[in-house]
């Protein structure tokens, strides 16, 4: 499975759920996650996908994930559809 495979399952999922998986730039800041999701009852997530074995996590990606996991948000490093479904608590 390559990390575009991912992304597509990731995005039929979140739209089979009712909602989004969207992927975000933020102007001036490297490392934000791959897909952001906005899903029913207000549930956020933001997940930055890995093609599975990969391990090349940036500088600005752990950083990124550290500070929305002390802000209380679901985030992480997914590297299957598993992942992601541990990550939005399915």
């Amino acid at each position: 499975m390559t990390e575009a495979d991912l992304e597509a399952d990731v995005i039929e999922l979140a739209e089979g759920l009712g909602g989004y998986a969207l992927k975000l730039k933020i102007e001036a800041e490297r490392g934000w996650g791959d897909r952001t999701f906005f899903l029913p009852e207000a549930k956020f997530a933001i997940a930055e996908l890995k093609k599975p074995g990969k391990n090349d996590r940036s500088i600005n990606q752990r950083k990124w994930i550290r500070r929305l996991q002390r802000l209380g948000f679901a985030a992480d490093f997914c590297e299957s559809i598993d992942d992601v479904k541990r990550l939005l608590d399915l």
